[in-house]
């Protein structure tokens, strides 16, 4: 025997059948759903199409006849990447900003857990992220736009615990320079690629320009306070040992520093190619 027809639904401009109604409507349900499809109704091609629906809308099976029913349900709807990079934007600016507050307080033996911290965030926002691209149908943008930018994003932290560890081992040596001016750029470098990388939803070129062009200024001033170490370095007032350890240690700033602007120029690329 079968089940009593229920109480129609109300879905777009037709009506679907209620839960539990699998038997096929009648000429009067079929009219209703045809005499309401769209605003050129009028035309032979629109109601020949609104016939198709409304024999399909009246036989499909209960689940697709759900009015939450979309191909979201299946397929997703791509934005749990701008959350993911997220993550990874906000590890690399926690070791920056860790990086920065030690080199504040160089008199102190330095503390590596807050590095190992953010790197471990990175980590799994970077494993996650790479699962997201196999196992997702739809993504915001281009998927090899998005492992390009997570990439970038992955290298950022990795430098800056590079430098902490040396730089731990190395504390005797390196009380004489004061590294702070350099983290603290640093520290806003990172800052610059987190408020872009939360642009990438929004795809507003004209605030994702005026962020690139803040972080092209803070890698120009980078570059040019490489440029002071340099005359010091080339000055002969330091040792050999002194000479070395402030070379790599500047050089692994600045390449951190270079990391942050490539993130930067993959998410302004991003905009410009999605905006």
């Amino acid at each position: 025997m079968r089940p009593a027809r229920t109480a129609p639904v109300r879905c777009g401009n037709g009506w679907l059948a209620a839960e539990g109604n699998v038997r096929p409507w009648g000429a009067p349900e079929r009219e209703r759903i045809i005499a309401g499809q769209g605003a050129v109704r009028g035309s032979s091609t629109s109601r020949h199409l609104a016939v198709i629906i409304a024999h399909y809308c009246c036989n499909i099976p209960d689940i697709w006849r759900s009015p939450m029913f979309s191909l979201q349900t299946i397929f997703g709807s791509g934005t749990q990447f701008y959350a993911l990079l997220d993550d990874a934007a906000a590890a690399a600016l926690d070791s920056a900003k860790a990086l920065h507050a030690m080199m504040k307080e160089a008199d102190r033996q330095p503390a590596l857990d807050a590095f190992k911290l953010a790197r471990l965030r990175e980590r799994a926002a970077a494993d996650k992220l790479s699962k997201a691209l196999v196992d997702s149908y739809i993504t915001p943008f281009e998927r090899e736009d998005i492992e390009a930018l997570g990439s970038a994003l992955h290298k950022i932290p990795k430098q800056i615990e590079k430098f902490a560890d040396r730089y731990a081992l190395a504390t005797a040596h390196l009380a004489h320079i004061d590294f702070a001016p350099r983290a603290a750029m640093l520290e806003q470098a990172a800052e610059v690629v987190v408020k872009m990388v939360d642009e990438l939803e929004h795809m507003n070129l004209d605030r994702m320009t005026a962020l690139n062009e803040k972080l092209r200024s803070i890698e120009n001033e980078a570059d040019r306070l490489m440029l002071e170490l340099y005359r010091e370095i080339y000055s002969g007032k330091l040792d050999s040992l002194q000479m070395f350890l402030l070379k790599e240690f500047f050089e692994i700033l600045e390449k951190a520093i270079d990391r942050c602007r490539e993130a930067g120029v993959v998410a302004y690329q991003i905009v410009l190619k999605n905006s």
